[in-house]
């Protein structure tokens, strides 16, 4: 009924926010009527990656919409309604297929760090690039005359950053776990220290990377790390707000991208560590209580020794016998939080891999000659 006057001139000076909110809300109404289908978690997360990742995407683009206080509310009310109860039948169903068959990420040869090290690759980290975002970001390269080849991992757990994003570096065979290790935060395999990002930068120069710092462009003839667009950061700091952020977020991150293509890094590798929930209405909250816990943070929290938890427990991708409760569904350990990560959901636990090659290496190859000649 509305969906002519997206096209109307009122629309286009900004006076019609409810009527393009609902462009989105319709893709949810239709996509939320089914939850991705599966025997096994890794089948369900094929269907989850096939479609279903674009009602995550259309609860930002509804929320991004509107900006007005009382038409905000309107929006976070429907959403509730269809995205939340959406999000929440899909990861009780994902995660009772996990008590079942068992994490797939926890045995798989990681797909994000496979045949690192290649000469004129530079890896690009992104922290909290969910895979709905990804496509986002694979439009405005491809815009930029980008060839994009997109596949996933699994995240390590719990999904955070300290344990993921170490889980994903070209030095990961040389990083460990301790009982002792505080904060889901690894260590050194051959030393008695906790692994920072200070030892991210020297393992990196002692195997043979770079670590390109984001007013550098590095050596194009060897191969790097760098990091660029903290969209975790912005998620704790913004919560719903986020869903504005994410376009300036990767814009900025195309842009460093078209950067280093332009002085010789022809393939450029994006990996994340995890991703996140986002929902109108806050994660509900679950008890877990303090004294159960070394470490209790919103979606997951460590287990004391000996101590009982009932619900789903994993244990840390660097050390399995450290135990870790996991928050049941999309509920949280902690109180009035919109947006979160550290636990098992679809969202959390996909993560793309995006392969960049430039239009001039790709105009190099001797096949992408034969076939621009031939259409000249």
């Amino acid at each position: 009924t509305h969906a002519n006057r997206r096209s109307w001139v009122w629309t286009k000076m900004g006076y019609a926010p409810l009527a393009q909110a609902l462009e989105h809300l319709a893709i949810i109404a239709e996509l939320s009527v089914n939850i991705p289908a599966g025997f096994t978690p890794q089948e369900m997360s094929e269907h989850y990656q096939a479609s279903y990742w674009r009602v995550d995407l259309a609860c930002l683009e509804a929320l991004k919409a509107v900006s007005l206080n009382k038409h905000h509310e309107i929006i976070k009310t429907v959403l509730g309604v269809i995205y939340t109860t959406w999000l929440t039948k899909l990861n009780h169903a994902f995660q009772l297929l996990i008590e079942t068959e068992g994490y797939p990420g926890i045995q798989q040869v990681n797909k994000a760090v496979a045949e690192y090290g290649a000469a004129g690759e530079c890896v690009f980290f992104i922290d909290g690039l969910r895979f709905d975002i990804a496509h986002v970001l694979i439009d405005k390269l491809e815009a930029r005359h980008f060839d994009i080849e997109l596949s996933s991992n699994w995240s390590a757990l719990p999904t955070v950053t300290s344990t993921a994003k170490a889980a994903v570096t070209p030095v990961h065979h040389l990083i460990g776990g301790r009982i002792t290790d505080l904060d889901f935060q690894p260590s050194l395999k051959n030393e008695d220290k906790a692994y920072s990002q200070y030892h991210l930068k020297k393992l990196l120069n002692d195997e043979g990377w770079q670590f390109i710092a984001s007013d550098e462009t590095g050596d194009p003839t060897g191969k790097a790390w760098t990091e660029c667009g903290d969209i975790d950061k912005e998620g704790h700091a913004k919560q719903l707000k986020l869903a504005q952020r994410i376009d300036p977020l990767l814009d900025e991150i195309v842009e460093r991208i078209v950067e280093l293509e332009s002085v010789g890094w022809c393939h450029i590798r994006v990996v994340t560590d995890h991703g996140w929930l986002l929902v109108p209405d806050e994660l509900p909250k679950v008890s877990l209580p303090k004294f159960a816990t070394e470490t209790r943070w919103g979606r997951c929290a460590r287990l004391k020794e000996s101590v009982s938890f009932d619900g789903l427990v994993v244990g840390w991708y660097w050390n399995s016998s450290v135990s870790i409760a996991m928050a049941p569904s999309i509920s949280s350990f902690v109180a009035g939080r919109h947006y979160e990560h550290g636990g098992l959901s679809l969202q959390e636990c996909i993560t793309p891999v995006l392969h960049i090659k430039s239009h001039k290496s790709l105009l190099s190859h001797p096949s992408a000659v034969i076939k621009s000649k031939k259409w000249i």
